[in-house]
Formats: C-alpha cells, structure tokens, sequence
C-alpha cells in the first residue's frame, strides 16, 4: 500500500498497525504495535483471527516483507505492508514519531513489544 492510502485509512483505522523494523528507528502515529520482522513466528500477541486486517512498515520495506511472508506463512490472510516503509512515508510528507531509546529496550537489552499506540 502507499503512504498516501494508509494515511487516508488512519483517518478511520479499523486494522492493526505493527512496526517490524529492528533496530527502532521511530513509527507512524496510530502504530498499535512494535514488533520485530524476525519474531512473528515467535510471538503469541498476533489476533487469533486469521482473517484480521494487519498492516505492518520498516524503514525500507525489507522487513516488512519478510514479515508479511511470516504472517502469510502462519495463515493470516489479510496482510499488507507500507511500500518503501518509512522512509516513502517521510518522502511523501508524513511524519514519524519517535520515542527515547529507554522506553523500547527492555533491560535484558532487547525490544520491548507494545500495543495501542503507545510505541516500544
């Protein structure tokens, strides 16, 4: 999806937004979610609907690929990703949102997972 879409469908977001780059580099506003592309497999916080609507962005678009082929593989069938992730969104105007570096590492020194908007 482009920035320009998800921009206009976070104006009434019915989805699940997940940040998947590592390392945090920042999110979009409305990010429910932080958590790392190489840990969708991993992770029991992913909607148990399988037919639930979940966006996911990196910085690039690298990861968020990955990601999404993570999901697909675990039977979600309604994954897209930010195309050019972060950096198309800065590209086409938006802003991103960050948060300082103690509020997303945990004290073992790896990501914290968050929910609700409210970044790692």
């Amino acid at each position: 999806m482009t920035p320009q879409t998800l921009n206009a469908q976070l104006k009434s977001k019915d989805f699940l937004l997940i940040n998947v780059h590592i390392p945090y580099e920042g999110e979009l506003q409305n990010t429910d979610l932080f958590l790392p592309f190489d840990q969708m497999n991993a992770t029991p916080v992913l909607p148990r609907a399988k037919n639930a609507e979940i966006v996911v962005y990196c910085r690039s678009g690298s990861m968020s690929a990955l990601a999404v082929r993570a999901l697909v593989r675990r039977g979600y069938t309604n994954v897209r990703e930010l195309r050019g992730g972060m950096n198309a969104w800065t590209a086409a105007g938006f802003e991103l949102k960050s948060l300082p570096e103690a509020s997303f590492v945990r004290p073992d020194g790896f990501p914290a997972i968050s929910f609700s908007g409210k970044g790692p």
